[in-house]
């Protein structure tokens, strides 16, 4: 009784629990209760009590009245556009909420859809009140609608006269038309009409600013952030103006106020990056653009400041990237045109800076700055007499500045106007020019006039002591002069001054080199490399120096670390490309120099390289189309046509490769290379008597060079005229004793029957270079034409002792030995059966002698080894079927016979092959 009474106590109790629990709550409180919240200030309070509400009734159009209202304080127009949006659904008044949605979109620059969703064709008079008018007219100016906008503005104005957003609107439509008064005085009637509008006061700050009224503008700047302090507008005003004036530290108070209120705000970042720049903080600088890049990557200022940033800390690739993206985007700007070309130039790729720096200078031309960066472009580019002309029109500009003078001088020096060089950089220096100081420098030296320089760096190293550059320079005349250890110690000092300075370490490189000790300046990069684990630049000269001493797998791997450290760097993927290139891998050289031309695509250097590599692999269609870019690149280059008539003449367009070495040499009429390449071509087509006429071309252009005579004895041996041709060779070889030259005398001495007179002439080359194993080779294939075989294997035999046992000398050797009956003939056969016992010629080779040595046995194994690795060669299935009878195998030997002799190629044994199977089937 007693439990079961409990138990009814029990089910009592959580019957009214239940009850309780299942009560609705009180919305309209909790209502009272958010609103009361928000009026104290706690909206996150006020939130949560709101957020209640909503999960119970979604539909409570209040609440999401209050939360929208609340998103706007919290600065969350997106949010708060949600919410509006959900309260016009739940049917609250539109003439309460389309003002507050209007905000949001407006806030959001949604332009559009602000224009969308107050439309009065939808909402009648409530889409009329004057806010809304004003809203939609800021919208429409800055979508381009001007007249919609100015109807906008208009009608607000009917509706509410003197209302400030209005006459602010009609500020800016005046402002657009150029018409400045107008625009002060509505700003002043907006002011007028409602002094608390922040907008006016910067509006009139941005007025006085752009007047050049620095005071005024900081004035009205500051009343607008009196009536908000937390007000973005007119902190990030406020911090422009004052890092404008140079007050840095005034400035980076109102970027934290920005910062502390929108932690967010890309353009609070962006003043941030800006501020850091110009206090050299570039680090921070470069964090701060980031962090703008992250959260608005099209933000065309951030993405501009970026490239100044990372060209001002030499991150060059990288300011290309960033400044070609902004000029992309913005084409018109001349300022980002001019630090885009600064980059470029940095790089040496003259022809993109001055395709950069052209659509500019049509613009404003009469910039100094342009004109000296494009004057600058055309030099690099090798266009002096032009870059000459920008540069003397920069001076009349600006005839004081010292960077201008410094360049006329040298594109004066450059075009052979010396007195007015010296003139120019003599004023650049006294104007207080640095570069010009170390161009004048470089001037003297290059006249030869070495004392008058090392007066030039004296004066340097009393301006400049500590500046590794003036020592390094110092060691550049004095080396100049002769004066090795007085090089090597200015070089020393400038190491001292800066360790990690790669030119001076550089030049006492190679000062080591050059005293044949390349472990010192192998030592000197090494320590660069310990302070500076990623100094690609020395990485590459360790590079050099161990693929000169002949290690090129150990320069292939530093190589590979440098452009592991900057992969997407031009010098690095060169320097790949190179190694590929000398080692014949053209293929794997193809592959880096496209990674070259991708870093730098105007390189002529890297599409030449590309061009020849894809020649050297069979790629002729690939090579003419790379030729062809770089010829577009640079027409006016007469080592472009000279490559494309490679390439030209390679793929059998032999005309077409004749008018690009006769463009080659209009271009540059003295160009050895061309003129050759035309005459040797000229020569293949037939046209002897053209190609004579290059003789005196060569004659005029290089008189101090044997090429009038080459290309006289190349066009005596085409007519077959060897004494003229001997004659011309004569005075070649007489001018420069080099191999090529002899090989051409002898070759013309052979023609017209002076055999004599050739053996004398390789017996003399011989003495002098004994180790010159292309004239051996020479001397033995004449031997062999002349059936001495004695001294044909006497020219092999030594070179057997320089180059070791190859394939191919030890099968020249051993068929000279053999012609000798010489039983050497078969132990060359073995030793190259040993190095290469799969190789046909070798089996066959071997197979033979053995045969004949009367091992017949050994011979079937080695020929039908042959046979099956070359089943179309008569003379292994010859000599197999010889091999067969021996060991008594005629039915085979009959097979290999018939098989032979099926086939119509002629051999030499062909007649005693057929005798042989007639007495075999006999």
């Amino acid at each position: 009784m007693t439990i079961r009474c409990k138990g009814r106590v029990i089910v009592a109790l959580l019957a009214s629990v239940l009850v309780i629990a299942c009560s609705p709550p009180d919305t309209d409180k909790m209502m009272l209760e958010a609103k009361q919240y928000q009026q104290k200030g706690d909206l996150k309070a006020a939130v949560i009590v709101l957020n209640n509400v909503l999960q119970l009734k979604p539909e409570e159009g209040e609440a999401r009245l209050i939360m929208g209202t609340i998103s706007m304080q919290n600065r969350d127009p997106r949010a708060a556009e949600h919410h509006f949006r959900a309260a016009l659904e739940a049917k609250v008044d539109p003439k309460v909420l389309l003002p507050l949605l209007a905000q949001a979109l407006f806030e959001q620059a949604e332009f559009q859809k602000l224009l969308d969703a107050t439309r009065a064709s939808d909402y009648g008079d409530a889409a009329q009140q004057p806010e809304i008018l004003s809203f939609r007219g800021h919208s429409q100016l800055s979508l381009g609608r001007l007249e919609e906008a100015a109807a906008s503005f208009q009608e607000a104005l009917k509706r509410r006269p003197e209302y400030a957003p209005a006459l602010l609107g009609e500020a800016r439509l005046a402002l657009l038309k150029r018409d400045v008064p107008a625009t002060v005085t509505l700003v002043d009637r907006a002011l007028a009409a409602d002094p608390s509008n922040i907008d006016a006061w910067l509006i009139k700050g941005d007025l006085d600013r752009a007047a050049g009224n620095f005071r005024a503008a900081l004035a009205d700047y500051e009343k607008g952030l009196a009536l908000s302090p937390k007000s973005l507008a007119a902190n990030l005003n406020l911090a422009s103006l004052h890092m404008q004036q140079g007050e840095l530290e005034l400035a980076r108070k109102h970027v934290r106020s920005v910062l502390e209120t929108a932690p967010d705000s890309p353009i609070g970042y962006y003043l941030l990056g800006l501020l850091e720049f110009q206090s050299k903080n570039f680090a921070a600088a470069n964090d701060a653009i980031q962090q703008v890049l992250k959260a608005a990557p099209s933000y065309l200022p951030a993405t501009a400041l970026a490239g100044v940033v990372a060209y001002t800390v030499g991150a060059n690739e990288q300011a290309e990237q960033r400044l070609g993206d902004a000029v992309a985007r913005y084409p018109t700007s001349v300022s980002l045109r001019k630090l885009f070309a600064a980059a470029l130039l940095r790089s040496g790729k003259a022809r993109r800076a001055i395709d950069v720096l052209e659509p500019a200078l049509k613009a404003a031309p009469s910039d100094t700055g342009l004109l000296v960066l494009f004057a600058e472009a055309k030099s690099l580019n090798g266009e002096a007499p032009v870059a000459r002309k920008y540069f003397e029109l920069a001076a009349k500009y600006y005839p004081q500045s010292p960077g201008v003078r410094a360049g006329l001088g040298m594109t004066r020096l450059a075009t052979g106007e010396i007195d007015k060089a010296l003139a120019d950089l003599e004023a650049a220096v006294e104007l207080g020019s640095g570069v010009a100081e170390i161009s004048l420098v470089k001037a003297l030296v290059s006249m030869k006039r070495y004392d008058k320089a090392l007066e030039a760096v004296a004066r340097l190293e009393k301006k400049r002591p500590e500046d590794p550059v003036t020592f390094n320079l110092k060691g550049a005349v004095l080396f100049a002069k002769g004066d090795t250890a007085g090089a090597r110690k200015a070089f020393e000092q400038a190491v001292a001054l800066q360790p990690s300075k790669f030119a001076a370490a550089r030049n006492l490189a190679q000062l080591d080199v050059r005293e044949n000790n390349p472990a010192a300046a192998r030592i000197r990069f090494e320590k660069i490399l310990e302070r500076d684990a990623e100094n690609v630049p020395a990485m590459l000269a360790l590079a050099e120096l161990t693929a000169a001493a002949g290690n090129s797998a150990e320069a292939l791997s530093w190589v590979k670390r440098a452009r592991d450290a900057q992969p997407k760097s031009y010098a690095p993927s060169m320097a790949l490309a190179h190694l590929y290139f000398a080692a014949g891998d053209y293929a794997s050289a193809i592959a880096a120099v496209r990674d070259a031309v991708a870093a730098d695509p105007d390189s002529a250097d890297a599409l030449n390289l590309l061009a020849y590599s894809q020649l050297r692999l069979g790629q002729r269609t690939q090579a003419l189309a790379t030729y062809s870019v770089l010829v577009s690149r640079y027409p006016k280059s007469a080592e472009a046509h000279y490559g494309l008539s490679g390439a030209l003449s390679a793929d059998g367009q032999y005309r077409a490769a004749e008018r690009s070495l006769k463009t080659a040499l209009q271009l540059r009429p003295g160009f050895p290379e061309a003129m050759y390449a035309l005459a040797a071509l000229q020569l293949r087509m037939g046209k002897t008597a053209e190609a004579g006429k290059l003789v005196g071309d060569a004659q005029k252009w290089l008189p101090q060079t044997s090429l009038a005579s080459v290309i006289a004895g190349d066009t005596a041996m085409a007519e077959k005229r060897y004494d003229r041709a001997v004659q011309a060779y004569g005075v070649a070889f007489a001018a420069e004793k080099s191999r090529e030259m002899l090989l051409r005398l002898h070759g013309a001495l052979l023609g017209a029957g002076k055999t004599a007179a050739a053996e004398a002439l390789t017996t003399e080359w011989l003495k002098k270079n004994p180790d010159d194993v292309q004239v051996r080779y020479l001397v033995a294939d004449t031997a062999i034409r002349n059936q001495n075989f004695r001294l044909a294997a006497e020219q092999y035999e030594y070179v057997l002792k320089i180059e070791g046992t190859k394939l191919p000398l030890l099968h020249n050797l051993g068929m000279v030995y053999e012609r000798m009956n010489d039983p050497r003939a078969l132990e060359l056969a073995e030793t190259a059966y040993k190095i290469a016992p799969e190789q046909p010629g070798v089996l066959f080779n071997l197979g033979r002698l053995v045969l004949q040595k009367g091992d017949a046995e050994r011979a079937v194994k080695l020929l039908e080894k042959a046979r099956t690795m070359s089943p179309d060669s008569q003379l292994v299935r010859y000599d197999l079927a010889k091999a067969y009878i021996k060991v008594g195998s005629n039915d085979l030997a009959r097979i290999e016979l018939q098989q032979l002799l099926r086939s119509r190629q002629e051999f030499p044994e062909r007649a005693e092959a057929e005798d042989l199977l007639r007495k075999l089937k006999n």
